[in-house]
């Protein structure tokens, strides 16, 4: 699930007043707490955290009278808690976030994340059980679940979990990435490359997982000895993080295996630049240079 992001949609807040107030005291205030929203934004975007803390406070106090409003606020301040290491009011927040009515399956997610981030599993996977028997359809709650499993080194269970969330929504590249990535685990080349090449097919959102798909499916190529393939792969994961270093060990290593000896040294001799003390890349620099 893609984490919060910042809501500036104007607040219609009540009043605690007795008397209600003016359509121009109630735009006035909407308008001064969006500024405070504006400006929380900015403070987190340079990661002055406890600043933000004030300012989600600050809106917070004034009674937020939108329910969909107060759980964003909550979950926004949870997650600047949490980046200060305030971690029980962070769970504090996020608990409050589930329990604004009507209840927000979305929320038991947001939490989840939180526990798996913290490393508390169970907590984890019992929030991500609780959201789908809410929302048995959506498939955030399988995916959120397999990361878990994951976690716990149960790549087995988790690809029976990304299998039901491609069940419920099979035009989401993440979870076909997701499966590649625990099938690689499981030595089930086969079954990963075709999962890698479904995720890109299925335009993925972000760089980072264009290139893991690419990594990946160049790592599963060199298993099954389709060397070509494998540096077609690689070339395009170098192409989107030109100095990473598994991505150029790969290249090498299957420039090797197919022949290349010229491109594999260079591929090594970039690896070895970025890894000077990296023993395996030295001895494969020697032994290809003897030749």
């Amino acid at each position: 699930m893609r984490f919060l992001r910042i809501c500036l949609c104007l607040l219609v807040l009540g009043s605690a007043a007795v008397a209600a107030p003016s359509a121009e005291a109630q735009a006035n205030l909407s308008e001064k707490l969006t500024e405070i929203l504006k400006e929380a934004q900015r403070a987190e975007a340079q990661r002055l955290y406890e600043r933000a803390i004030e300012l989600y406070q600050q809106v917070l106090l004034t009674g937020v009278a939108d329910a969909s409003q107060r759980r964003e606020l909550l979950k926004l301040r949870a997650v600047a808690y949490e980046r200060t290491n305030e971690l029980l009011k962070a769970e504090t927040d996020f608990t409050a976030a589930i329990n604004v009515e009507p209840v927000d399956p979305g929320a038991y997610a947001d939490r989840g994340y939180f526990y798996l981030r913290r490393g508390r599993y169970p907590d984890a996977l019992e929030d991500f059980v609780s959201g789908s028997r809410l929302a048995p359809k959506n498939a955030v709650f399988q995916y959120g679940a397999g990361r878990v499993l994951v976690a716990m080194k149960n790549d087995l269970g988790a690809v029976a979990l990304y299998s039901e969330a491609i069940t419920l929504d099979p035009n989401e590249g993440a979870n076909y990435l997701a499966r590649a990535e625990a099938q690689v685990r499981l030595k089930r080349f086969d079954e990963a490359v075709a999962d890698y090449s479904r995720a890109l097919k299925l335009r993925l959102k972000t760089r980072n997982d264009w290139f893991f798909a690419y990594l990946g499916r160049g790592y599963a190529e060199i298993q099954r000895d389709r060397y070509d393939s494998a540096v077609e792969d690689l070339d395009q994961a170098l192409r989107l993080m030109p100095k990473d270093l598994q991505a150029l060990l790969w290249r090498g290593l299957a420039q090797e295996r197919r022949g290349n000896i010229d491109q594999a040294i260079d591929d090594y001799e970039h690896a070895f630049q970025l890894a000077p003390r990296d023993n395996w890349v030295r001895l494969s620099l020697q032994r290809l240079r003897s030749y």
